[in-house]
C-alpha cells in the first residue's frame, strides 16, 4: 500500500523472518530442518536492514532460550544474537560504558558459549544506571543507597553493580554482586579490578543459585530457577566450579545478613523463573523497610504476559508492596518495599 507520498508502509512489507522462526519451531521439523532455518536466519542477520525483523520478531526471545536449552544450537544463535544486539559480546572485547559524562565503566566480557543470556549488556541495565544518576538525591523518586548494603541478583557481566561502586558522592557499605555460571563469576572478579574496586569489602562477588537458596530444586509445577535453562553452560575447569561452590552467598539467618537495597536488571525472562526470583528477593531483603529495584523487559512472545506474571507473584507475599517508577515502552521499572506485617 502507497501512503501519499508513494512510499511503501513499514507493516505492509513480508517480514522475511517469519518463516524461517515457523520452521525452526514447527514441532514436526528434524534437526536437519531446525539447522537449516537458523542457517537461513543467520544470513538474515548479516543484512543490517533485516535485522530489525529479527529482533522485533515474537519468538526472538524464545529463540535464545532455546539454545539454552539444547547446546547443539548455540553456535549459530549465539551469532544471530550478537550481529541483532547494540553491544555484542565477544570473547576479548572490552567496552567501555559512560554515564553523565562522570561515571566510567570499563567491561571485559565471556562469549555466549561461556556466559550464556548473562554475556550480553542490555539496553535495560544501562536504563537503570542512567535512571539511577537523574534521580540520586531526589528522595521522592527513589532511596538513597548511602551507607547500605546492596545485593545484585544476576549481574552478568556487571556492569550496573560497578555503576553503582562508583559513585563517590553515594558511597555504598559495599555491593554483594551475584552470578551462577564460574564464567561469569570469573569475569565479574577481573572487571572489579579493572574498574579500580578490588577490594573485597567494596565490591564482593558472591555465586548464587536461585533454586538452591529456595528450595526450589524440583517442583511439581515444572517451576524452575535462574540456571536451569543454562545447565549446558558448565566450566571447563573444575577447580573454578569448587572455588565458586565454596564463595556461594549463604541463605540468610538473621537480618542482620539481608540486604538493604536489592537490585536486578531484565532477570524475569521466562515466567518459570519468576516464582524462586520473588522467593529468593524476599529472602534476602531485609524485612522491615528493605527495597528492591528491579527493571522487567516485555519480550514475551503475547504482549502483557511477563509483566502480569511478575506483578501477580509480587502479589502473592503480604510483605511486598510494589509500584512502578518507570513504563517506557516494554521498559518497566519496579520498587518493591519489604514490609513487617507482624
Amino acid at each position: 500500500m502507497l501512503n501519499a507520498n508513494n512510499a511503501i508502509n513499514e507493516e505492509d512489507i513480508e517480514d522475511p523472518s517469519d518463516h524461517i522462526f515457523e520452521r525452526f519451531f514447527e514441532k514436526s521439523s528434524s534437526d536437519a530442518e531446525k539447522k537449516s532455518a537458523l542457517q537461513e536466519l543467520k544470513s538474515l542477520s548479516f543484512q543490517a536492514d533485516k535485522v530489525r525483523w529479527i529482533t522485533r520478531h515474537a519468538r526472538f526471545s524464545s529463540l535464545i532460550k532455546a539454545c539454552c536449552v539444547d547446546e547443539k544450537y548455540n553456535e549459530d544463535v549465539s551469532i544471530v544474537v550478537a550481529n541483532c544486539s547494540g553491544d555484542q559480546a565477544k570473547k576479548g572485547r572490552r567496552e567501555v560504558y559512560q554515564f553523565g559524562g562522570k561515571f566510567e565503566v570499563a567491561l571485559d566480557t565471556v562469549d555466549f558459549q561461556d556466559g550464556g543470556l548473562g554475556c550480553y549488556v542490555y539496553e535495560s541495565e544501562k536504563r537503570m544506571c542512567e535512571w539511577f544518576l537523574e534521580t540520586r538525591g531526589e528522595e521522592t523518586k527513589r532511596d538513597s543507597f548511602r551507607g547500605k548494603r546492596v545485593l545484585e541478583l544476576g549481574a552478568g557481566c556487571g556492569l550496573l553493580g560497578l555503576f553503582l561502586a562508583k559513585q563517590e558522592e553515594e558511597v555504598l557499605d559495599g555491593i554483594v554482586v551475584t552470578e551462577y555460571v564460574p564464567s561469569l563469576l570469573n569475569v565479574l572478579e577481573a572487571n572489579g579490578k579493572l574498574n579500580g574496586l578490588s577490594n573485597r569489602e567494596r565490591f564482593i562477588v558472591k555465586r548464587l543459585l536461585w533454586e538452591e537458596a529456595c528450595g526450589m530444586d524440583e517442583r511439581e509445577d515444572g517451576s524452575i530457577a535462574d540456571g536451569s535453562l543454562s545447565k549446558s553452560l558448565k566450566s571447563n575447569d573444575e577447580e573454578d566450579e569448587m572455588k565458586w561452590m565454596r564463595e556461594t552467598l549463604r541463605k540468610p539467618t538473621t537480618d542482620l545478613e539481608r540486604f538493604d537495597i536489592v537490585i536486578g536488571s531484565e532477570l524475569a525472562y521466562d515466567e518459570r523463573i519468576i516464582p524462586p526470583l520473588i522467593s529468593v528477593i524476599d529472602m534476602f531483603t531485609k524485612d522491615d523497610g528493605g527495597v528492591v529495584f528491579i527493571s522487567v523487559v516485555d519480550r514475551y512472545e503475547k504482549k502483557g504476559v511477563m509483566i502480569e506474571c511478575f506483578e501477580n507473584e509480587v502479589r502473592k507475599y503480604a510483605n511486598l508492596v510494589f509500584e512502578k517508577r518507570v513504563e517506557d515502552g516494554n521498559f518497566h521499572l519496579y520498587r518493591i518495599e519489604k514490609r513487617n506485617t507482624q
